[in-house]
Protein backbone atom coordinates (compact mmCIF):
# COMPACT_ATOMS: atom_id res chain seq x y z
CA UNK A 1 0.00 0.00 0.00
CA UNK A 2 1.74 2.92 -1.05
CA UNK A 3 2.27 5.89 1.60
CA UNK A 4 1.85 9.38 -0.03
CA UNK A 5 3.59 11.99 2.57
CA UNK A 6 4.00 15.03 0.76
CA UNK A 7 5.07 16.25 -2.46
CA UNK A 8 8.61 16.79 -1.45
CA UNK A 9 8.80 12.84 -0.06
CA UNK A 10 7.13 11.98 -3.25
CA UNK A 11 9.71 13.81 -5.30
CA UNK A 12 12.47 12.35 -3.28
CA UNK A 13 11.26 8.92 -3.44
CA UNK A 14 12.20 8.89 -7.35
CA UNK A 15 10.01 8.72 -10.51
CA UNK A 16 8.94 5.03 -9.35
CA UNK A 17 6.75 5.71 -6.88
CA UNK A 18 5.08 8.94 -8.49
CA UNK A 19 1.45 8.33 -9.30
CA UNK A 20 0.97 7.41 -13.63
CA UNK A 21 -0.09 10.64 -15.64
CA UNK A 22 -3.62 10.21 -17.67
CA UNK A 23 -2.92 8.54 -21.02
CA UNK A 24 -4.49 9.88 -24.00
CA UNK A 25 -7.58 8.31 -25.66
CA UNK A 26 -6.59 5.95 -28.61
CA UNK A 27 -7.76 8.06 -31.91
CA UNK A 28 -10.62 6.29 -34.02
CA UNK A 29 -11.41 5.08 -30.38
CA UNK A 30 -15.23 4.46 -30.72
CA UNK A 31 -17.37 6.13 -28.54
CA UNK A 32 -18.42 5.06 -25.43
CA UNK A 33 -22.39 4.39 -25.37
CA UNK A 34 -24.81 3.75 -22.19
CA UNK A 35 -23.40 2.09 -19.85
CA UNK A 36 -23.97 -2.33 -19.66
CA UNK A 37 -26.40 -3.58 -16.62
CA UNK A 38 -25.65 -6.16 -14.66
CA UNK A 39 -27.57 -7.04 -11.33
CA UNK A 40 -26.28 -8.33 -8.40
CA UNK A 41 -28.24 -8.30 -5.28
CA UNK A 42 -26.97 -8.71 -1.57
CA UNK A 43 -28.30 -11.87 -0.16
CA UNK A 44 -25.78 -11.75 3.31
CA UNK A 45 -28.06 -12.59 5.60
CA UNK A 46 -30.29 -15.25 3.91
CA UNK A 47 -27.17 -17.12 3.11
CA UNK A 48 -25.78 -17.82 6.78
CA UNK A 49 -22.74 -16.14 6.23
CA UNK A 50 -23.98 -13.14 7.77
CA UNK A 51 -23.00 -14.43 11.09
CA UNK A 52 -19.17 -14.58 10.44
CA UNK A 53 -17.33 -11.22 11.56
CA UNK A 54 -13.31 -10.40 11.04
CA UNK A 55 -11.41 -8.70 13.14
CA UNK A 56 -8.38 -6.96 11.61
CA UNK A 57 -6.56 -5.22 14.91
CA UNK A 58 -7.95 -1.71 16.11
CA UNK A 59 -10.56 0.50 14.34
CA UNK A 60 -8.06 3.44 14.00
CA UNK A 61 -5.30 1.02 12.05
CA UNK A 62 -2.22 2.52 13.39
CA UNK A 63 -0.20 -0.63 12.45
CA UNK A 64 0.31 -1.18 8.66
CA UNK A 65 -0.35 -5.35 9.32
CA UNK A 66 -3.92 -4.10 10.64
CA UNK A 67 -5.14 -2.83 7.25
CA UNK A 68 -5.36 -5.62 5.21
CA UNK A 69 -5.88 -9.19 5.33
CA UNK A 70 -9.37 -10.97 5.37
CA UNK A 71 -9.44 -14.18 2.44
CA UNK A 72 -11.49 -15.92 1.47
CA UNK A 73 -11.76 -19.62 -0.51
CA UNK A 74 -14.85 -21.18 -2.73
CA UNK A 75 -13.95 -25.11 -2.92
CA UNK A 76 -15.86 -28.03 -2.85
CA UNK A 77 -14.58 -29.09 1.15
CA UNK A 78 -16.95 -31.85 1.72
CA UNK A 79 -17.28 -33.43 -1.82
CA UNK A 80 -21.13 -32.54 -2.44
CA UNK A 81 -20.17 -30.86 -5.78
CA UNK A 82 -21.27 -27.03 -4.56
CA UNK A 83 -19.02 -24.66 -3.51
CA UNK A 84 -18.35 -24.46 0.41
CA UNK A 85 -16.74 -21.28 2.04
CA UNK A 86 -13.50 -20.71 3.99
CA UNK A 87 -13.11 -17.27 5.42
CA UNK A 88 -9.46 -16.43 7.22
CA UNK A 89 -9.46 -13.83 10.75
CA UNK A 90 -6.99 -12.17 12.11
CA UNK A 91 -6.51 -10.86 16.15
CA UNK A 92 -7.41 -7.80 18.06
CA UNK A 93 -4.19 -6.67 18.79
CA UNK A 94 -0.83 -7.32 17.07
CA UNK A 95 0.73 -5.99 19.67
CA UNK A 96 0.02 -8.07 22.66
CA UNK A 97 1.16 -11.38 20.06
CA UNK A 98 -2.65 -12.83 20.62
CA UNK A 99 -3.77 -16.18 19.85
CA UNK A 100 -7.21 -17.32 21.02
CA UNK A 101 -8.45 -14.58 19.12
CA UNK A 102 -11.20 -15.09 17.04
CA UNK A 103 -11.21 -18.04 15.06
CA UNK A 104 -10.86 -18.64 10.72
CA UNK A 105 -14.16 -20.50 9.96
CA UNK A 106 -15.88 -22.87 7.21
CA UNK A 107 -19.01 -22.67 5.96
CA UNK A 108 -20.97 -25.88 4.04
CA UNK A 109 -23.21 -25.25 1.62
CA UNK A 110 -26.85 -27.03 1.25
CA UNK A 111 -26.67 -27.00 -2.89
CA UNK A 112 -28.56 -23.72 -3.07
CA UNK A 113 -26.64 -21.13 -1.09
CA UNK A 114 -27.25 -21.69 2.50
CA UNK A 115 -24.43 -22.50 4.18
CA UNK A 116 -24.07 -23.17 7.89
CA UNK A 117 -20.84 -23.14 10.29
CA UNK A 118 -18.93 -26.62 10.53
CA UNK A 119 -15.73 -25.04 11.77
CA UNK A 120 -15.58 -27.25 14.72
CA UNK A 121 -17.10 -30.36 13.33
CA UNK A 122 -14.15 -30.22 10.80
CA UNK A 123 -11.23 -29.82 13.10
CA UNK A 124 -10.93 -26.22 12.05
CA UNK A 125 -11.24 -23.01 13.80
CA UNK A 126 -7.44 -21.43 13.44
CA UNK A 127 -7.10 -18.32 16.12
CA UNK A 128 -3.73 -17.15 15.17
CA UNK A 129 -3.32 -13.78 13.14
CA UNK A 130 -3.95 -15.53 9.41
CA UNK A 131 -3.81 -13.15 6.55
CA UNK A 132 -4.84 -15.05 3.33
CA UNK A 133 -5.86 -19.34 1.90
CA UNK A 134 -4.84 -21.63 -0.72
CA UNK A 135 -6.44 -24.63 -1.63
CA UNK A 136 -5.19 -27.56 -3.25
CA UNK A 137 -4.85 -31.11 -2.72
CA UNK A 138 -1.32 -30.77 -1.64
CA UNK A 139 -0.92 -34.92 -0.53
CA UNK A 140 -2.71 -36.57 -3.77
CA UNK A 141 -5.56 -38.62 -1.67
CA UNK A 142 -8.57 -36.32 -4.18
CA UNK A 143 -9.12 -34.47 -0.93
CA UNK A 144 -8.53 -30.50 -1.05
CA UNK A 145 -6.52 -29.05 1.80
CA UNK A 146 -6.10 -25.81 3.03
CA UNK A 147 -2.69 -23.31 2.72
CA UNK A 148 -3.02 -20.12 5.20
CA UNK A 149 -0.73 -17.57 5.05
CA UNK A 150 -0.78 -14.86 7.87
CA UNK A 151 1.65 -12.42 9.81
CA UNK A 152 4.47 -14.35 11.36
CA UNK A 153 3.12 -17.79 10.78
CA UNK A 154 1.75 -20.12 7.87
CA UNK A 155 -0.06 -23.17 8.57
CA UNK A 156 -0.97 -25.99 6.59
CA UNK A 157 -3.92 -28.27 7.07
CA UNK A 158 -4.81 -31.55 5.47
CA UNK A 159 -8.55 -32.71 5.02
CA UNK A 160 -8.75 -36.47 6.30
CA UNK A 161 -10.72 -39.33 4.91
CA UNK A 162 -13.53 -38.86 7.63
CA UNK A 163 -13.44 -35.15 6.65
CA UNK A 164 -11.86 -33.38 9.54
CA UNK A 165 -8.32 -31.60 9.05
CA UNK A 166 -4.82 -32.15 10.73
CA UNK A 167 -2.29 -29.35 11.02
CA UNK A 168 0.63 -31.05 9.42
CA UNK A 169 2.69 -27.88 9.19
CA UNK A 170 5.50 -28.78 11.13
CA UNK A 171 5.35 -32.59 9.75
CA UNK A 172 5.33 -31.00 6.10
CA UNK A 173 8.84 -28.62 6.92
CA UNK A 174 6.54 -25.74 6.53
CA UNK A 175 6.82 -23.75 9.86
CA UNK A 176 7.96 -20.03 9.17
CA UNK A 177 8.13 -16.95 11.55
CA UNK A 178 8.02 -14.67 8.53
CA UNK A 179 4.66 -12.62 7.85
CA UNK A 180 3.85 -13.86 4.73
CA UNK A 181 0.59 -12.54 2.52
CA UNK A 182 -0.52 -14.20 -1.05
CA UNK A 183 0.55 -17.83 -2.33
CA UNK A 184 -0.29 -20.63 -5.05
CA UNK A 185 0.81 -24.18 -5.54
CA UNK A 186 2.15 -25.57 -9.04
CA UNK A 187 4.20 -28.42 -10.32
CA UNK A 188 7.73 -26.68 -11.17
CA UNK A 189 9.07 -29.77 -12.46
CA UNK A 190 6.24 -31.73 -13.77
CA UNK A 191 7.61 -34.66 -11.45
CA UNK A 192 3.45 -35.19 -10.75
CA UNK A 193 3.33 -32.98 -7.26
CA UNK A 194 2.71 -29.52 -6.26
CA UNK A 195 5.37 -27.39 -5.14
CA UNK A 196 4.67 -24.11 -3.03
CA UNK A 197 5.09 -20.39 -3.67
CA UNK A 198 5.00 -18.08 -0.81
CA UNK A 199 4.57 -14.13 -0.80
CA UNK A 200 6.61 -12.27 2.13
CA UNK A 201 5.73 -8.87 2.88
CA UNK A 202 7.50 -7.06 5.31
CA UNK A 203 9.82 -7.65 8.14
CA UNK A 204 7.79 -5.85 10.71
CA UNK A 205 9.07 -5.20 14.41
CA UNK A 206 5.19 -4.48 15.58
CA UNK A 207 6.99 -2.72 18.78
CA UNK A 208 9.17 -0.89 16.61
CA UNK A 209 6.31 0.66 14.36
CA UNK A 210 4.00 1.36 17.37
CA UNK A 211 5.46 3.81 17.90
CA UNK A 212 6.74 5.47 14.10
CA UNK A 213 3.88 7.75 12.18
CA UNK A 214 3.86 8.55 8.30
CA UNK A 215 1.54 11.65 7.89
CA UNK A 216 -1.01 11.50 4.54
CA UNK A 217 -2.67 14.57 3.56
CA UNK A 218 -2.00 16.05 6.66
CA UNK A 219 -3.21 13.54 8.87
CA UNK A 220 -0.74 10.67 11.16
CA UNK A 221 -1.67 7.16 9.49
CA UNK A 222 0.15 4.02 10.29
CA UNK A 223 3.87 3.76 9.22
CA UNK A 224 4.87 1.65 6.22
CA UNK A 225 5.99 0.62 3.95
CA UNK A 226 8.23 3.20 3.41
CA UNK A 227 11.49 3.08 5.72
CA UNK A 228 10.16 -0.84 6.54
CA UNK A 229 12.74 -4.16 5.77
CA UNK A 230 11.10 -5.99 2.65
CA UNK A 231 11.08 -9.74 2.56
CA UNK A 232 12.29 -11.90 -0.14
CA UNK A 233 9.50 -14.49 -1.36
CA UNK A 234 9.98 -18.04 -0.66
CA UNK A 235 10.06 -21.67 -2.88
CA UNK A 236 9.29 -25.01 -1.40
CA UNK A 237 10.21 -28.21 -3.53
CA UNK A 238 7.91 -30.81 -2.53
CA UNK A 239 10.02 -33.96 -1.73
CA UNK A 240 6.82 -36.23 -3.13
CA UNK A 241 6.58 -37.78 0.69
CA UNK A 242 4.13 -34.96 2.33
CA UNK A 243 7.41 -32.74 3.46
CA UNK A 244 8.76 -29.65 1.37
CA UNK A 245 12.47 -28.22 1.24
CA UNK A 246 12.87 -24.51 1.10
CA UNK A 247 14.52 -23.94 -2.10
CA UNK A 248 14.14 -20.40 -2.17
CA UNK A 249 18.26 -19.74 -2.59
CA UNK A 250 18.71 -22.55 -4.92
CA UNK A 251 15.98 -21.82 -7.24
CA UNK A 252 17.21 -17.89 -7.04
CA UNK A 253 14.00 -16.26 -5.55
CA UNK A 254 15.96 -15.70 -2.35
CA UNK A 255 18.13 -12.13 -2.69
CA UNK A 256 14.69 -10.04 -4.43
CA UNK A 257 13.31 -8.46 -1.33
CA UNK A 258 10.28 -7.03 -1.84
CA UNK A 259 6.83 -5.90 -0.05
CA UNK A 260 4.69 -8.40 -2.01
CA UNK A 261 1.01 -8.74 -1.97
CA UNK A 262 -0.30 -11.72 -4.09
CA UNK A 263 1.26 -14.62 -6.43
CA UNK A 264 -0.40 -16.00 -9.66
CA UNK A 265 0.62 -19.21 -11.49
CA UNK A 266 0.40 -19.80 -14.98
CA UNK A 267 3.02 -20.42 -18.31
CA UNK A 268 3.47 -16.88 -19.29
CA UNK A 269 6.07 -17.98 -22.43
CA UNK A 270 4.30 -21.06 -23.74
CA UNK A 271 7.24 -23.02 -23.14
CA UNK A 272 5.38 -25.86 -21.00
CA UNK A 273 6.69 -24.75 -17.66
CA UNK A 274 4.94 -22.93 -15.05
CA UNK A 275 6.10 -19.43 -14.20
CA UNK A 276 4.84 -17.22 -11.03
CA UNK A 277 3.70 -13.73 -11.12
CA UNK A 278 3.84 -11.52 -7.90
CA UNK A 279 2.12 -8.06 -7.27
CA UNK A 280 4.58 -6.05 -5.31
CA UNK A 281 3.83 -2.68 -3.04
CA UNK A 282 5.65 0.58 -4.43
CA UNK A 283 8.11 -1.44 -6.52
CA UNK A 284 8.06 -3.48 -9.56
CA UNK A 285 6.27 -6.39 -10.29
CA UNK A 286 8.18 -9.45 -10.65
CA UNK A 287 7.68 -12.29 -12.96
CA UNK A 288 9.25 -15.44 -12.05
CA UNK A 289 10.63 -17.36 -15.67
CA UNK A 290 10.62 -21.24 -14.56
CA UNK A 291 13.48 -22.67 -16.21
CA UNK A 292 13.27 -25.90 -17.18
CA UNK A 293 12.15 -26.87 -13.55
CA UNK A 294 15.40 -26.04 -12.53
CA UNK A 295 15.01 -22.47 -11.22
CA UNK A 296 13.56 -19.35 -11.78
CA UNK A 297 14.67 -16.28 -13.07
CA UNK A 298 13.16 -12.74 -12.75
CA UNK A 299 12.01 -11.17 -16.32
CA UNK A 300 9.34 -8.59 -14.96
CA UNK A 301 11.27 -5.79 -16.52
CA UNK A 302 11.78 -7.41 -19.70
CA UNK A 303 8.92 -9.01 -20.22
CA UNK A 304 6.79 -5.57 -19.89
CA UNK A 305 4.49 -6.78 -16.68
CA UNK A 306 6.87 -4.96 -13.98
CA UNK A 307 5.40 -1.16 -14.55
CA UNK A 308 3.19 1.02 -15.88
CA UNK A 309 3.58 1.68 -19.80
CA UNK A 310 4.94 4.72 -19.22
CA UNK A 311 7.87 3.10 -16.90
CA UNK A 312 6.42 4.18 -13.69
CA UNK A 313 6.10 1.09 -10.34
CA UNK A 314 3.01 1.52 -9.07
CA UNK A 315 1.69 -0.51 -6.32
CA UNK A 316 0.44 -3.91 -7.30
CA UNK A 317 -2.36 -5.48 -4.32
CA UNK A 318 -4.14 -8.52 -6.54
CA UNK A 319 -3.64 -10.34 -10.05
CA UNK A 320 -6.17 -11.53 -12.15
CA UNK A 321 -5.00 -13.68 -14.65
CA UNK A 322 -7.24 -14.80 -17.92
CA UNK A 323 -7.14 -14.83 -21.82
CA UNK A 324 -9.32 -10.95 -22.11
CA UNK A 325 -9.03 -10.45 -25.32
CA UNK A 326 -9.78 -13.99 -26.97
CA UNK A 327 -6.08 -14.40 -28.30
CA UNK A 328 -5.24 -17.70 -26.30
CA UNK A 329 -2.66 -16.01 -24.06
CA UNK A 330 -3.05 -14.87 -20.80
CA UNK A 331 -3.80 -11.25 -19.84
CA UNK A 332 -3.14 -9.83 -16.86
CA UNK A 333 -5.00 -7.11 -14.56
CA UNK A 334 -3.00 -5.78 -11.55
CA UNK A 335 -5.06 -3.61 -8.45
CA UNK A 336 -3.09 -0.46 -7.53
CA UNK A 337 -3.24 2.42 -4.80
CA UNK A 338 -6.12 5.05 -5.68
CA UNK A 339 -4.62 8.23 -7.67
CA UNK A 340 -3.28 5.95 -9.87
CA UNK A 341 -5.34 3.59 -11.90
CA UNK A 342 -5.07 0.04 -12.36
CA UNK A 343 -2.66 -2.08 -14.78
CA UNK A 344 -4.15 -4.05 -17.65
CA UNK A 345 -1.60 -6.28 -19.35
CA UNK A 346 -1.76 -8.52 -22.42
CA UNK A 347 0.19 -11.24 -22.95
CA UNK A 348 2.00 -11.70 -26.43
CA UNK A 349 3.97 -14.43 -27.52
CA UNK A 350 7.23 -15.34 -26.22
CA UNK A 351 6.02 -14.37 -22.44
CA UNK A 352 5.77 -10.11 -23.59
CA UNK A 353 3.10 -7.88 -22.12
CA UNK A 354 2.43 -4.71 -23.18
CA UNK A 355 0.20 -2.53 -21.10
CA UNK A 356 -3.23 -2.03 -22.79
CA UNK A 357 -5.18 -0.12 -19.62
CA UNK A 358 -5.76 2.99 -21.96
CA UNK A 359 -7.38 0.99 -24.80
CA UNK A 360 -9.47 -1.40 -22.65
CA UNK A 361 -10.87 2.02 -21.03
CA UNK A 362 -10.23 1.27 -17.67
CA UNK A 363 -7.67 4.07 -16.49
CA UNK A 364 -10.86 7.03 -15.63
CA UNK A 365 -12.91 4.35 -13.76
CA UNK A 366 -10.00 2.84 -11.45
CA UNK A 367 -8.42 5.67 -10.42
CA UNK A 368 -10.30 7.15 -7.60
CA UNK A 369 -10.41 3.82 -6.38
CA UNK A 370 -7.94 1.53 -3.95
CA UNK A 371 -8.30 -1.82 -5.26
CA UNK A 372 -7.37 -5.48 -3.90
CA UNK A 373 -8.93 -8.98 -4.95
CA UNK A 374 -9.82 -8.86 -8.66
CA UNK A 375 -11.01 -11.36 -11.13
CA UNK A 376 -11.88 -12.32 -14.96
CA UNK A 377 -15.21 -14.05 -14.54
CA UNK A 378 -17.81 -14.57 -17.39
CA UNK A 379 -20.72 -12.63 -15.39
CA UNK A 380 -23.24 -12.35 -18.16
CA UNK A 381 -22.78 -15.60 -20.31
CA UNK A 382 -21.93 -14.38 -23.52
CA UNK A 383 -18.46 -16.03 -24.01
CA UNK A 384 -15.56 -13.26 -22.95
CA UNK A 385 -14.18 -12.77 -19.76
CA UNK A 386 -15.67 -9.95 -17.92
CA UNK A 387 -14.20 -8.09 -15.21
CA UNK A 388 -14.67 -6.85 -11.22
CA UNK A 389 -12.75 -5.51 -8.38
CA UNK A 390 -13.02 -4.95 -5.10
CA UNK A 391 -11.66 -1.66 -3.16
CA UNK A 392 -11.55 0.20 0.43
CA UNK A 393 -9.04 2.64 1.08
CA UNK A 394 -6.08 1.89 3.94
CA UNK A 395 -6.38 5.12 6.00
CA UNK A 396 -9.14 5.57 7.86
CA UNK A 397 -8.27 9.03 7.60
CA UNK A 398 -9.63 8.86 4.13
CA UNK A 399 -13.11 9.87 5.57
CA UNK A 400 -11.28 12.75 7.15
CA UNK A 401 -9.75 14.50 4.68
CA UNK A 402 -11.98 14.40 1.83
CA UNK A 403 -10.71 12.86 -1.12
CA UNK A 404 -11.29 10.50 -3.68
CA UNK A 405 -13.86 7.67 -2.79
CA UNK A 406 -12.96 7.56 1.35
CA UNK A 407 -12.17 4.53 3.19
CA UNK A 408 -15.45 2.43 2.54
CA UNK A 409 -15.70 2.43 -1.09
CA UNK A 410 -18.06 0.50 -3.35
CA UNK A 411 -16.92 -2.41 -5.72
CA UNK A 412 -16.77 -2.63 -9.29
CA UNK A 413 -17.63 -4.23 -12.65
CA UNK A 414 -17.19 -3.99 -16.23
CA UNK A 415 -18.18 -5.48 -18.90
CA UNK A 416 -16.24 -7.05 -21.85
CA UNK A 417 -17.07 -6.18 -24.83
CA UNK A 418 -15.53 -8.79 -26.75
CA UNK A 419 -12.77 -7.34 -27.85
CA UNK A 420 -10.95 -6.83 -24.62
CA UNK A 421 -12.29 -3.60 -23.95
CA UNK A 422 -14.88 -2.58 -20.90
CA UNK A 423 -17.27 -0.52 -19.49
CA UNK A 424 -18.21 -0.08 -15.78
CA UNK A 425 -21.61 -2.00 -15.58
CA UNK A 426 -24.71 0.01 -14.41
CA UNK A 427 -25.88 -2.35 -10.98
CA UNK A 428 -29.69 -2.69 -11.20
CA UNK A 429 -29.60 -5.27 -8.19
CA UNK A 430 -27.70 -2.67 -5.99
CA UNK A 431 -25.23 -4.95 -5.01
CA UNK A 432 -21.80 -3.29 -6.33
CA UNK A 433 -23.35 -0.28 -4.56
CA UNK A 434 -22.61 -1.45 -0.87
CA UNK A 435 -19.57 0.64 0.70
CA UNK A 436 -17.17 -1.35 3.11
CA UNK A 437 -13.28 -2.07 3.81
CA UNK A 438 -13.38 -4.45 1.16
CA UNK A 439 -9.74 -7.00 0.74
CA UNK A 440 -10.24 -10.57 -0.32
CA UNK A 441 -12.89 -11.91 -2.57
CA UNK A 442 -13.54 -15.05 -4.87
CA UNK A 443 -16.14 -15.86 -7.93
CA UNK A 444 -18.13 -18.93 -8.17
CA UNK A 445 -21.35 -20.61 -8.07
CA UNK A 446 -23.18 -20.58 -4.75
CA UNK A 447 -26.98 -21.75 -5.81
CA UNK A 448 -26.16 -24.19 -8.42
CA UNK A 449 -27.70 -21.61 -11.39
CA UNK A 450 -24.46 -21.71 -12.98
CA UNK A 451 -23.83 -18.59 -13.43
CA UNK A 452 -20.97 -16.33 -10.91
CA UNK A 453 -21.90 -15.10 -8.07
CA UNK A 454 -19.47 -13.14 -5.63
CA UNK A 455 -18.12 -13.77 -1.92
CA UNK A 456 -16.31 -10.55 -0.49
CA UNK A 457 -14.09 -10.29 2.65
CA UNK A 458 -14.22 -6.96 4.51
CA UNK A 459 -12.48 -5.62 7.28
CA UNK A 460 -13.76 -5.27 10.38
CA UNK A 461 -17.27 -6.67 9.56
CA UNK A 462 -19.55 -9.40 7.71
CA UNK A 463 -18.67 -10.87 4.55
CA UNK A 464 -20.65 -9.83 1.62
CA UNK A 465 -22.51 -12.46 -0.42
CA UNK A 466 -23.59 -11.37 -4.20
CA UNK A 467 -26.29 -13.12 -5.90
CA UNK A 468 -25.68 -12.77 -9.29
CA UNK A 469 -29.39 -12.68 -11.09
CA UNK A 470 -28.04 -10.67 -14.46
CA UNK A 471 -29.98 -11.17 -17.57
CA UNK A 472 -27.70 -14.08 -18.95
CA UNK A 473 -26.68 -13.89 -22.50
CA UNK A 474 -26.47 -17.31 -23.19
CA UNK A 475 -26.41 -20.59 -21.13
CA UNK A 476 -23.36 -21.81 -19.01
CA UNK A 477 -21.60 -25.17 -19.15
CA UNK A 478 -19.04 -25.71 -15.95
CA UNK A 479 -15.90 -27.96 -16.13
CA UNK A 480 -14.36 -29.29 -13.63
CA UNK A 481 -10.95 -31.46 -13.97
CA UNK A 482 -9.49 -34.49 -12.02
CA UNK A 483 -5.86 -34.97 -12.41
CA UNK A 484 -3.98 -38.11 -12.26
CA UNK A 485 -2.40 -38.39 -8.52
CA UNK A 486 -1.04 -36.54 -6.94
CA UNK A 487 -1.72 -33.40 -8.52
CA UNK A 488 -5.71 -34.54 -8.60
CA UNK A 489 -7.03 -30.70 -8.19
CA UNK A 490 -5.20 -30.43 -11.80
CA UNK A 491 -3.35 -27.29 -11.04
CA UNK A 492 -1.65 -25.78 -14.20
CA UNK A 493 -3.71 -27.50 -16.50
CA UNK A 494 -5.21 -25.40 -19.42
CA UNK A 495 -8.60 -26.34 -21.07
CA UNK A 496 -10.05 -24.85 -23.91
CA UNK A 497 -13.59 -24.79 -25.17
CA UNK A 498 -14.34 -24.52 -28.92
CA UNK A 499 -17.88 -22.66 -29.30
CA UNK A 500 -18.90 -21.75 -32.89
CA UNK A 501 -15.55 -21.12 -34.22
CA UNK A 502 -13.90 -19.03 -30.77
CA UNK A 503 -11.50 -20.54 -28.43
CA UNK A 504 -12.24 -20.26 -25.35
CA UNK A 505 -9.06 -20.89 -22.95
CA UNK A 506 -9.40 -21.18 -18.62
CA UNK A 507 -5.82 -21.89 -16.47
CA UNK A 508 -6.44 -23.92 -13.80
CA UNK A 509 -5.85 -23.40 -9.98
CA UNK A 510 -3.95 -19.67 -10.82
CA UNK A 511 -3.88 -18.63 -7.31
CA UNK A 512 -5.77 -14.95 -8.40
CA UNK A 513 -7.17 -12.43 -6.58
CA UNK A 514 -5.75 -10.97 -3.19
CA UNK A 515 -5.08 -13.54 -0.71
CA UNK A 516 -7.88 -15.84 -1.72
CA UNK A 517 -8.52 -18.71 -3.93
CA UNK A 518 -11.04 -19.31 -6.48
CA UNK A 519 -13.04 -22.49 -7.43
CA UNK A 520 -11.07 -24.67 -9.29
CA UNK A 521 -14.21 -25.47 -11.79
CA UNK A 522 -14.65 -23.02 -14.95
CA UNK A 523 -17.71 -21.65 -16.20
CA UNK A 524 -18.12 -20.96 -19.91
CA UNK A 525 -21.18 -19.23 -21.63
CA UNK A 526 -21.98 -19.92 -24.80
CA UNK A 527 -23.98 -16.82 -25.68
CA UNK A 528 -26.04 -17.41 -28.66
CA UNK A 529 -24.62 -20.83 -28.93
CA UNK A 530 -26.19 -24.06 -27.57
CA UNK A 531 -23.38 -26.41 -27.54
CA UNK A 532 -19.38 -26.40 -26.60
CA UNK A 533 -18.17 -28.33 -30.02
CA UNK A 534 -15.20 -29.96 -28.43
CA UNK A 535 -13.12 -29.55 -25.15
CA UNK A 536 -9.39 -29.58 -25.06
CA UNK A 537 -6.88 -29.90 -22.03
CA UNK A 538 -3.23 -29.21 -21.60
CA UNK A 539 -2.78 -30.83 -18.69
CA UNK A 540 -0.29 -30.43 -16.61
CA UNK A 541 1.97 -33.09 -17.04
CA UNK A 542 2.23 -31.85 -20.88
CA UNK A 543 -0.47 -34.66 -21.75
CA UNK A 544 -2.94 -33.20 -24.49
CA UNK A 545 -6.55 -34.80 -24.23
CA UNK A 546 -9.50 -33.57 -26.31
CA UNK A 547 -12.97 -34.33 -25.22
CA UNK A 548 -16.33 -34.83 -26.71
CA UNK A 549 -18.60 -31.66 -27.07
CA UNK A 550 -20.96 -30.94 -24.07
CA UNK A 551 -24.64 -29.38 -24.16
CA UNK A 552 -25.44 -25.99 -22.80
CA UNK A 553 -26.65 -26.25 -19.15
CA UNK A 554 -24.70 -28.99 -17.87
CA UNK A 555 -22.06 -29.50 -15.21
CA UNK A 556 -19.01 -31.70 -16.44
CA UNK A 557 -16.15 -33.97 -15.02
CA UNK A 558 -12.83 -34.23 -17.09
CA UNK A 559 -11.00 -37.06 -15.44
CA UNK A 560 -7.48 -37.35 -16.61
CA UNK A 561 -7.30 -41.26 -16.89
CA UNK A 562 -11.01 -42.14 -17.17
CA UNK A 563 -12.42 -39.19 -19.42
CA UNK A 564 -15.72 -37.82 -18.88
CA UNK A 565 -16.99 -39.55 -15.52
CA UNK A 566 -19.61 -37.34 -14.91
CA UNK A 567 -22.35 -35.35 -16.88
CA UNK A 568 -25.36 -34.10 -15.28
CA UNK A 569 -28.07 -30.59 -15.59
CA UNK A 570 -27.40 -27.65 -13.81
CA UNK A 571 -28.98 -27.47 -10.60
CA UNK A 572 -29.43 -30.56 -10.01
CA UNK A 573 -27.73 -32.40 -7.13
CA UNK A 574 -25.13 -35.06 -7.29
Amino acid sequence: MIRRIGLTALLAAGPGCRPAPEWPTPQGAPEQHSAPTVRFVDRTEASGLGAFRQVNGGAEKRLIVETFGAGVALFDADGDGDLDVYFTNACRSALANENGGPADALFENDGAGRFRDVTAARGLGDTGWTTGVEVADVDGDGRLDLFLTGFRRQVLLVQRADGSFEDRTEAANLTSDRWSTGACFLDVDRDGDLDLFVVQHIDLDVADASGRRAEWRGEVVSYGPHGLTPEPDRFYLNRGDGTFADMSAEFGVAGRPAFGFEAVAFDADGDGWTDVYVANDIGPNHLWRNVGGRRFEEVGLRSGAALSGLGAAQAGMGVAVGDADGDGLCDLFVTNFSEDSYTLYAGRAGGRFDDVTARARLIAPTRAFLGWSTGFDDLDLDGDLDLWCVNGHVFPEADVVHTGKGYLQQNQVFINDGRGRFAEAFDSGGGFTLRAASRGAAAGDLDGDGDVDLVIANLDGPPTVLINETQPAGRPVVVRLRGRAPNTSAHGAVLTAEVSGRELTRVIGTGAGFLSSPPLEQHFGLGSSERIERLVVRWPSGAREDYPGVDAGFHVVLDETHGITERRPLGVAR
